[in-house]
């Protein structure tokens, strides 16, 4: 979800996303916590952190204990692999680790999945290595350590003192200067950064929420023809308004994703950023031809389940972006801005 100054995936105790309003709130309130609009570091002890439950599995290192990381400082990241927010901060995630290891700073990924498909650990471990993640990730299929933490967030970030004491939070995009100051006072080291912050999106220039095409998200469509999870034939309309989309062609809606039953398709949606990337998936490589304002863009090739970057450029603004998708068999889950 892009909500003003701060960009993040929320998710309510009944496991849908809440309002803007509830969002923008609990960013807001991360920020006075950090003292992020001040660039400042506002430490507040918030007890003990819970130990790892339920994990499914441990990738990329041993499995982790808290109790066996007491005397080093901990970060906490909760992520979910086809999260466009989550990926942003991988780069800063493994120049940390690398760069404070000897300082005794200890980097936890606690994969959390919104969708089915990314429970698949082969479908983690795949974006593990695509981004050489230097960290052990468990893999949290059952909430059970969301819960723990009463984490709501993708990307969530959690910074644990060597007593054990969760002493900083961190809830979306951005802020990464100021986590990076949080881990230096917590390991006892001046508070300048030693190298510079990736560079990410603007959030405050982003003006589309995410996107999802599955029955429970049906606010975004424009199509004459009311989307079901009956197989139905649409058409594109003449127009379309600003945070909207639309499906042509034969297509069938899941309560997560909306798949192509027969031939070709295509979708359109209208969006205010400069970034669009999409969730889907498809079991046979497919080419998806891309215009973004009738100016044809790089194809894009989609092979199995992954987050796919449809639109990169630095022109914030209102732009029309359509996809023609060759063949049966294509699964759209969410379109994400930047």
């Amino acid at each position: 979800m892009a909500i003003g100054s701060a960009y993040f995936w929320l998710q309510s105790a009944n496991n849908t996303r809440t309002d803007t309003k509830t969002a923008q709130t609990a960013t807001e309130e991360n920020q006075d916590l950090t003292g992020e609009r001040a660039g400042r570091v506002t430490f507040k002890n918030l007890g003990p952190a819970p130990e790892f439950k339920k994990i499914d599995a441990w990738l990329n290192g041993d499995p982790q204990t808290i109790a066996a990381l007491q005397n080093q400082v901990v970060l906490i990241n909760f992520w979910t692999y086809s999260c466009i927010n989550c990926i942003n901060a991988l780069a800063d995630l493994n120049r940390w680790k690398e760069t404070y290891k000897e300082n005794g700073l200890a980097i936890i990924g606690v994969h959390t999945p919104q969708y089915n498909f990314e429970k698949v650990p082969d479908n983690v471990q795949t974006v593990i290595n695509r981004f050489k993640i230097n960290y052990p990730v468990a893999l949290d299929n059952s909430y059970a350590t969301w819960t723990a933490y009463k984490n709501q967030f993708w990307p969530a970030i959690y910074l644990i003192d060597r007593n054990g004491k969760i002493m900083y939070t961190h809830y979306g995009d951005g802020g990464l200067k100021t986590t990076e100051k949080a881990i230096r006072l917590l390991l006892g080291l001046e508070t300048d950064p030693l190298s510079p912050i990736s560079a990410a999106s603007d959030p405050n220039q982003v003006k589309s929420p995410d996107m999802p095409l599955g029955l429970k998200h049906l606010d975004f469509f424009a199509n004459e023809t009311i989307p079901s999870s009956q197989e139905k034939k649409y058409k594109l309309p003449d127009t379309l308004a600003v945070n909207t989309l639309a499906l042509e062609g034969r297509w069938k809606l899941e309560n997560e994703k909306a798949v192509l039953t027969q031939g070709f398709g295509k979708i359109q949606l209208k969006f205010d950023a400069a970034k669009v990337y999409l969730r889907a998936s498809s079991k046979a490589l497919m080419s998806l031809k891309i215009t973004v304002d009738g100016k044809t863009q790089l194809p894009v090739n989609v092979e199995g389940a992954d987050i796919y970057t449809l639109f990169d450029s630095g022109d914030y603004g209102e732009h029309i972006l359509e996809i023609e998708i060759p063949a049966a068999g294509f699964e759209a889950v969410q379109f994400s801005f930047g």
